[in-house]
């Protein structure tokens, strides 16, 4: 039907052309208007035919190719755009950061540092290295107010100034140590090894405590004798095992005998070089890398992720997180799992956590891959609880 009426117009409109020129030429002339008129007609006519026959072969092809279907049986049930803010655990966090501006205040010529422990407990004190117990506060979510402990209660975590404190997303669990926590604005460009201690719920960021892993050549290695000196670990001041020398009783054949000290050996990697791991697991430990401070990095949209220690807590087998997660990170098991034992107690959109990487690679502070190696519980669900 179409054709013809194209045909129709179309003879019309030459009609109109030869009735013109037949006015103005001869009858032989006229002749051969017509001819060469209804030669152009033909043709014209057949190319709209082959155009309108293309489109239509396009479209059908189109529309055959489409997305591969999605296997629902390897996503875990529920949606990424679920996941929820819940002030009410929020206002623990926000009634400290009150706290800790009052304590602030009654030190002006001092500087005070801050930490917390299970509970969550609220310690300060103006001596960094002080041996004596530290002041310790409780916040009681039911009258809104604070008690002054007697005594020192659980473990303290690692402490910082109170301006690094106010920079933190969440309560978050770095190794315990006695040395002032860093936060720094980025990390040069490399590999890191460390803990990811918050994620942000749009999986976009992490709070990461990054160590850079402590690396020797093959030629340094084959060159250990008793007494030896490891160097490499002279550039970071509070490294926590700073006499890394080479035990007089090192057996080349017994690698657990390197050190005296520390439960710490050097192994031989892919690359050919080697890494310092702790004996019990022959891995990376945290603690075991070096200038260890926090930062905030971003993840990139199509990070590669190895999340080959998950499932953790859930029953489930099935290797992917939520389906309609936007980024990869947000399609993993290990983010889904968090969100789940989190989402109750996520605010300002952000989840705690505490999981161990070995290692990740970062470029203009984000991460381009990574390797999740354990997702850590230890009792950090008792700072969550409310009533």
């Amino acid at each position: 039907m179409k054709r013809k009426l194209i045909a129709a117009f179309m003879a019309a409109f030459f009609s109109a052309c030869v009735f013109t020129a037949c006015s103005a030429e001869s009858g032989s002339d006229a002749k051969e208007t017509k001819v060469k008129e209804t030669e152009t007609k033909e043709t014209t006519e057949n190319a709209l035919e082959e155009t309108i026959v293309g489109e239509t072969t396009e479209t059908e092809q189109e529309l055959v190719e489409t997305e591969p279907t999605i296997d629902l049986s390897q996503y875990q049930e529920g949606s990424f755009y679920d996941i929820e803010n819940n002030e009410l655990y929020g206002a623990r966090f926000y009634s400290y950061k009150e706290k800790m501006a009052e304590i602030v205040a009654q030190h002006p010529d001092e500087e005070v540092y801050f930490c917390y422990g299970f509970g969550p407990y609220l310690y300060y004190n103006t001596d960094l290295y002080s041996s004596d117990e530290w002041p310790c506060y409780f916040w009681d979510d039911q009258t809104d107010e604070y008690i002054l402990m007697d005594g020192e209660y659980g473990s303290r975590c690692q402490p910082f100034t109170y301006e690094d404190f106010l920079k933190l997303p969440r309560f978050v669990y770095t190794h315990c140590s006695g040395d002032l926590a860093r936060i720094e604005d980025s990390v040069p460009d490399g590999e890191y090894c460390g803990t990811i201690v918050a994620v942000s719920t749009d999986a976009s960021k992490v709070f990461m405590l990054v160590e850079e892993p402590v690396i020797i050549s093959a030629e340094e290695f084959n060159s250990f004798t008793s007494g030896y000196h490891v160097s490499v670990i002279d550039s970071d001041p509070h490294y926590g095992f700073p006499k890394l020398d080479v035990s007089e009783h090192y057996d080349p054949s017994d690698p657990e005998t390197m050190f005296d000290e520390y439960g710490l050996m050097f192994v031989e990697r892919e690359q050919g070089d080697y890494m310092l791991v702790d004996t019990y697991k022959g891995e990376f430990c945290p603690g075991t890398g070096m200038n260890a401070r926090l930062v905030y990095l971003d993840v990139d949209p199509e990070c590669e992720i190895d999340d080959y220690c998950t499932p953790t807590y859930t029953d489930s087998y099935t290797p992917f997180g939520y389906v309609d997660g936007p980024t990869t990170f947000a399609r993993s098991m290990l983010f889904w799992d968090i969100s789940k034992e989190s989402n109750a107690y996520a605010f300002d959109n952000w989840m705690t956590t505490r999981i161990i990487v070995k290692p990740c690679y970062i470029e203009t502070n984000t991460i381009k891959s990574i390797r999740f190696e354990a997702k850590i519980s230890d009792g950090a669900e008792e700072y969550r609880y409310l009533d």
